[in-house]
This record gives C-alpha cells, sequence and structure tokens, in this order.
C-alpha cells in the first residue's frame, strides 16, 4: 500500500507524523508532498490512513513529555501485539 510505504519512508527520514487534521505534520497532507504518491489525491491518503487505524496497521502512540501531548503515527508489523 502506498501510503504504507511513504510512512515507512518517512519515519526512516525522522519525520513525525500526526493523525490531527489541523496538525502542520498531519500525515495526508505530508504523503500527497511526496513523489512517490502515484497520483493519489489527498482524500484518497484521508481514507487510507483511516482504513489502517481501523485495522490496527497503524496506530497512535504519546511521544515527548507527557505534559506535551504529543502524538505520532506509527506502523505496526503485527496489529494483534500491543505496543
Amino acid at each position: 500500500m502506498v501510503f504504507l510505504e511513504i510512512l515507512d519512508k518517512m519515519i526512516a527520514e525522522g519525520q513525525t507524523l500526526s493523525h490531527k487534521s489541523r496538525a502542520g505534520n498531519y500525515a495526508p497532507k505530508l504523503i500527497l508532498q511526496r513523489s512517490s504518491r502515484q497520483g493519489y489525491r489527498f482524500s484518497d491518503f484521508e481514507k487510507a490512513m483511516q482504513a489502517l487505524l481501523e485495522t490496527g496497521q497503524i496506530r497512535i502512540k504519546p511521544y515527548g513529555k507527557p505534559s506535551d501531548n504529543f502524538e505520532k503515527i506509527i506502523h505496526v508489523a503485527d496489529p494483534k501485539v500491543p505496543f
């Protein structure tokens, strides 16, 4: 899946992606800027992100200081294993 391939590349580059639509690092918005997006549109990436969250292939994980309330998207190799 294109969303996961690009997500993995961006995470490997040290980028943190968010599920929050108002965030500057909103995953569908940043993935749309990649040349490897294969012509998919913004709405395609939003739908893909929601589908992947529903199936547990990606999850939302808190990071940083608890008081900061930062969250990022992570790719889960095995959705049955808790992170």
